[in-house]
């Protein structure tokens, strides 16, 4: 009995087992046959056979060996989104055996030649025609590279190139956050000065399109005068310090307005802190001297102090590729008509004006 139960234990086993050997030595069989590819310099066969042979593979670091050269062939057939995904396989699935810096720089390495324009082909046998590409795969493989290694050398480029890619997308919230961590994260990075610049302008800009509370103000003015602090001798220094007057005019004017309210509704005490806020905090505001006068009429024996400082000037000039001159201006292209002209409208009498000046 004992006899016949130890044959039926090994029966069992070799029935459990047996499939995967089997699967392991069809694995190791197509591994030998990816590398002949490879040799031949058949890339894209060679890592659809490492792929197979993957699959069959029970072993993991048979699976491991298979992905590693389904990764290298795919990069060398010049399918950067197929090595990608063999490289995000293996740091899901086998972290700890595998070169994890190295693998995670090779995914930043990839989302930079997406963001410098790299395109797989959309159909292998058609990669002849330049222009039928895959889509842009940048922010999906940078985000994902980001979740890995937050922190490593590529970081800093990677999210000031997501902060400008979501800036043209229109995504403003993701480009802000980006750039924030890079200011945050990356201090010491080559990347930090322009961080720093972005993320002022985003913030600046984003505010004057209303802002609420002024939060967005507020943080604009901060970074704009933490990047005068760190970078003093920059050539956007100029441009950084018109941004902070006209973002202290922001505060200014909203801290104006909140004075006349709480004046037209009779509570005067709170009018006069709004108003002694901004001759305090912004004397070169260009509120400074309507909330002196007002103050004036509000509180009898208020005693306007030392003349206001000069009002500089708050035009912006960052360098901006002109628009050429045209004979006959166009007032209205037909795409901002809304269908009402076909045709460019132009403006006649301002080019007559001309010629009579002449």
């Amino acid at each position: 009995m004992r006899k016949i139960l130890l044959t039926c234990v090994w029966m069992l086993c070799g029935l459990l087992f047996s499939p995967l050997f089997a699967g392991d030595a069809e694995s190791a069989a197509l591994a030998v046959k990816a590398a002949e590819q490879a040799k031949n310099g058949d890339w894209r066969d060679a890592a659809k056979t490492y792929e197979e042979a993957e699959f069959e593979a029970a072993d993991p670091q048979l699976r491991l060996n298979s992905l590693s050269g389904a990764a290298e062939a795919w990069r060398n057939a010049g399918m950067l989104y197929k090595e990608y995904e063999a490289i995000e396989k293996i740091l899901t699935l086998y972290p700890g055996r595998c070169d994890f810096e190295a693998l995670t720089a090779r995914e930043y390495a990839i989302a930079h030649a997406f963001a410098d324009g790299h395109r797989d082909p959309a159909f292998w046998h058609l990669r002849f025609i330049p222009w039928l590409t895959d889509k842009d795969r940048t922010a999906e493989i940078g985000e994902q590279a980001l979740k890995h290694a937050p922190f490593a050398k590529e970081a800093a480029g990677m999210r000031l190139k997501l902060a400008l890619l979501y800036d043209k997308e229109g995504k403003l919230e993701e480009s802000i956050q980006h750039l924030r961590s890079l200011v945050k994260d990356h201090p010491e990075s080559t990347q930090h000065k322009y961080g720093l610049l972005g993320l002022g302008e985003m913030l600046f800009f984003r505010s004057r399109r209303g802002d609420g509370d002024g939060r967005l103000n507020r943080e604009a003015v901060a970074v704009f005068e933490e990047f005068r602090k760190q970078y003093p001798d920059a050539t956007e220094i100029p441009y950084v310090e018109r941004c902070i007057l006209q973002g202290k005019d922001i505060q200014s004017e909203r801290m104006l307005g909140i004075a006349r309210y709480y004046n037209r509704t009779g509570r005067k005490q709170a009018a006069q802190q709004y108003l002694n806020m901004v001759l305090k905090e912004f004397p070169d505001s260009k509120s400074a001297a309507e909330s002196e006068s007002l103050l004036v009429k509000i509180d009898k024996e208020y005693t306007p102090g030392d003349f206001l400082p000069e009002v500089k000037s708050r035009e912006l000039t960052s360098p901006r590729r002109a628009i050429p001159e045209e004979e006959q201006p166009l007032l209205i292209a037909p795409e901002n008509s809304g269908g009402k002209y076909l045709l460019p409208v132009y403006d006649v009498m301002g080019s007559k004006k001309k010629e009579a000046a002449k």
